[in-house]
């Protein structure tokens, strides 16, 4: 019976000193809804997304932050590469205008040229409309420069139309205006620059801050910059994380069928009294339902992470000072 109430107080003693180590903040309700990336590789433009909104205290687009980023690594690379380069980038719009890339150089590029306000270009219908998904495709192939308003047929006109969704403040003349003076690779971001005047800049210059393992950058982040993750935490602050999914799948430890690399909002942590361990809360960007493989906590589309596990999967951040 000693044994037991020395077990007993002993962990209560634990759990006690374990939440006062694990400050609560919860950002949830300031973070705006959960949106659905929808198989896309959208992850970096949804998560930076969120830290910028929350920074300006406006919701902006993360498609459009997506597109513009697209458009400007496009014309990095033929810079570079020049008609090879071309090529490929043909190749992949035929499929398919997204695909992934990192949040620190999405912030930057996007903070210089403005952000693009949410309502203007839609990011919100990926789940429930894919026709909207497929229009963003279309618009960056050559169908749309041959389209005239004059003689198009109701189907064609129907058709594009459904891009139009994605763009509501722009006239199917002004699409199709910006569609004839563009290229293969900026009609979308062209497109969207229409909706979205004016761009919305932030009044002050913002320092963007990418932590990550320098010694060997595929590795998780080092103590030190969990350290700092924590700190801007608690200035009430989000955080975009970089995180090995499958680690988050399987509490910490790497399966066989590796998920995809995944950027994610951190979003907050507190102490979960029923396991004595303080948890990390991640805003994902695949809908407000909870993949039936998740082993961690999940409510609404926000994932409960233990502090190991998250320590154990994390291996970049994203942060604005």
């Amino acid at each position: 019976m000693k044994w037991l109430t020395f077990i007993l107080i002993a962990a209560f003693a634990h759990n006690t000193y374990a939440a006062g180590t694990c400050e609560n903040i919860d950002l949830r309700d300031q973070l705006g809804p959960v949106l659905n990336q929808d198989g896309t590789g959208l992850c970096y433009a949804y998560s930076a997304a969120d830290i910028i909104s929350f920074k300006l205290g406006r919701r902006v687009s993360p498609v459009d932050i997506a597109l513009q980023y697209t458009k400007s690594r496009d014309e990095l690379m033929l810079r570079g590469a020049g008609d090879k380069y071309l090529n490929q980038i043909e190749d992949e719009r035929k499929k398919d205008i997204f695909q992934g890339g990192w949040v620190r150089y999405a912030l930057q590029y996007n903070s210089q040229i403005g952000f693009c306000a949410d309502e203007k270009v839609n990011s919100n219908n990926f789940s429930t409309n894919r026709g909207l998904y497929k229009g963003l495709v279309n618009l960056n192939q050559l169908g749309l420069h041959q389209f005239n308003l004059d003689s198009a047929s109701a189907g064609s006109c129907a058709k594009f139309a459904e891009i139009q969704k994605i763009f509501p403040g722009v006239s199917m003349r002004e699409l199709q205006d910006v569609a004839n003076r563009s290229t293969l690779i900026d009609t979308a971001s062209n497109v969207a620059d229409k909706a979205c005047e004016p761009r919305i800049k932030p009044s002050t210059p913002m320092r963007f801050t990418n932590l990550h393992n320098e010694s060997s950058p595929s590795e998780i982040l080092r103590s030190s910059d969990f350290d700092d993750i924590d700190r801007v935490l608690s200035k009430k602050q989000p955080v975009s994380v970089s995180i090995f999914m499958d680690k988050i799948y399987n509490f910490g430890k790497s399966s066989i069928n590796k998920q995809p690399r995944h950027a994610i909002t951190l979003a907050g942590k507190k102490f979960n009294s029923a396991t004595g361990k303080c948890e990390y809360i991640l805003k994902n960007s695949w809908g407000p339902e909870c993949d039936r493989y998740y082993k961690v906590r999940c409510e609404n589309g926000y994932l409960f992470v233990p502090e190991d596990v998250f320590k154990s999967s994390v291996y970049g951040a994203d942060y604005i000072d």
